[in-house]
């Protein structure tokens, strides 16, 4: 367990769990939900932010070809 932390918090400071605005670029007219924002719905019971997500999550990948 330790050494799971211990890579989440390297990769931290490496910069892996950096972001671009590329999508921001693509839909500049589409607001993205923020995390603060989704976590305060959910918590509150708003189901909708909830079935969104898992709705447009890709299917498991099959490793039988």
């Amino acid at each position: 367990m330790e050494k799971i932390l211990l890579g989440r918090v390297l990769g931290f400071l490496e910069g892996a769990f950096d972001v671009s605005d590329e999508w921001n670029k693509l839909l500049p007219e589409y607001k993205f939900t923020g995390a603060e924002e989704f976590l305060t719905d959910a918590w509150r019971g708003n189901i909708v932010s909830l079935q969104i997500v898992y709705r447009f999550r890709p299917p498991p990948r099959c490793a039988i070809k």
